[in-house]
């Protein structure tokens, strides 16, 4: 078969070289076609085309052989360029319409397997177009009709999927969004998504200590934790002085000329006396305790009262 088909081409590239016309050159790529030597007859037709960039029948029959290899993006292109020629046969025009639609189609069935819903039914309603067009031009295809019938159904079809298609992705981003507000990466009851302001790329880094504040426990560095000053409602945090800046992120919340931080400091200190007598308190106990474990101990090494 390959003998005859390496054959077969000689004959036709001899008879190609004799002939420079445009016509020629179609013919001769008429003959590949037939014998199915699809890129052949392509190499043929745009040959025909370069002689006569004008010949609509050099750009349908290059169609039909990129239609044929499966380039159903190329065939397009091709049978478009011809529908622009001044064709006055109704049922020639029709037939290229035809084609464009079945171009189209392909294309909205290939995208449709790859999952892209929305490029997919815009190229099959460009099918459908075509194909009412062609039916205008030649109201007796049946041929066209059944395409038509097929490509609205496929559209419908289409139409469904994208739509579950838009379910299933509303539903993830529901869920992420969901995730993302629950999402406290310092632990300091502040969601990230507060803490970082609309600006992911960004985050807002309030003491500027190289950690931004959805990542820093004491984001203004007062020596009060973001989780106290967050408030009962940590997702929208507290602001004492309404001042536009939230207490964790504000050096003297409450506005009264006193930083946080002294009052932090002032709040959590605790004077030698004090000290002294919790660390007596503690060591006291911690005698007593000891005492009470070494009478338990004595109490089980004593001979238990018998009954005889």
């Amino acid at each position: 078969m390959k003998k005859t088909i390496i054959i077969i081409q000689l004959v036709l590239f001899s008879i190609a070289s004799f002939s420079q016309s445009e016509n020629q050159h179609i013919r001769t790529g008429n003959l590949f076609y037939d014998f199915e030597l699809f890129a052949d007859a392509e190499q043929s037709y745009g040959t025909a085309l370069n002689e006569n960039q004008e010949s609509y029948k050099a750009m349908v029959n290059l169609g039909n052989s990129f239609f044929k290899q499966e380039k159903y993006q190329e065939a397009e292109i091709q049978y478009k360029k011809a529908t622009e020629n001044q064709i006055e046969d109704k049922n020639l025009l029709a037939s290229i319409y035809h084609n464009l639609g079945n171009s189209q189609i392909k294309q909205g069935e290939q995208l449709s397997e790859k999952k892209e819903q929305k490029k997919a039914g815009e190229k099959i309603q460009q099918s459908i177009d075509s194909y009412k067009t062609s039916i205008k031009l030649n109201p007796n295809d049946v041929e066209t009709k059944y395409n038509l019938l097929y490509a609205q159904q496929l559209l419908e079809n289409n139409n469904k999927d994208k739509q579950n298609e838009d379910k299933e992705d509303e539903k993830d981003k529901n869920e992420d969004d969901k995730d993302n507000k629950k999402k406290d990466t310092d632990q300091d009851g502040i969601p990230d998504d507060v803490e970082k302001e609309q600006q992911p790329n960004n985050p807002p880094d309030t003491d500027q200590d190289g950690a931004p504040n959805y990542n820093d426990q004491d984001s203004d560095n007062d020596g009060i934790p973001d989780s106290e000053e967050a408030g009962d409602n940590p997702a929208e945090p507290q602001d004492t002085d309404n001042d536009g800046t939230p207490d964790y992120k504000d050096l003297d919340s409450d506005n009264d000329g006193i930083p946080d931080a002294e009052e932090a400091q002032a709040q959590y200190a605790i004077s030698k006396e004090d000290a002294e007598r919790i660390l007596k308190a503690v060591l006291q106990g911690d005698k007593k305790a000891q005492q009470k474990s070494n009478e338990k101990q004595q109490e089980r090494n004593r001979p238990k009262d018998k009954n005889w």
